[in-house]
């Protein structure tokens, strides 16, 4: 309920123009997140996704597609390889 939590108000920050402030909760949710249910686990792909959109609008273009790949990454590991996985990004 934590690491949701800080999605839900980075996300509200992200929406204000505040990414900087953001990207500090994404890191934080990630962090308990992975801690909890492991670095593989698709529970990730919100928080990865949400801290991806942030870093593109910081203009951090190259860690930002890093951080994409791996919520796709995700996404495709717990739907099988031969499915189609997808991340809509703003």
């Amino acid at each position: 309920i934590v690491a949701r939590s800080l999605v839900v108000h980075g996300n509200a920050l992200g929406a204000q123009g505040d990414e900087g402030a953001a990207l500090d909760l994404f890191d934080q949710a990630l962090q308990i997140q992975e801690s909890y249910y492991g670095k593989e686990s698709p529970i990730l792909v919100q928080v990865l996704k949400s801290k991806g959109e942030a870093l593109f609008e910081l203009n951090r273009s190259e860690e930002a597609k890093q951080v994409l790949n791996r919520a796709l990454e995700l996404c495709r590991g717990s739907k099988g390889e031969d499915s189609k996985a997808e991340i809509n990004v703003k």
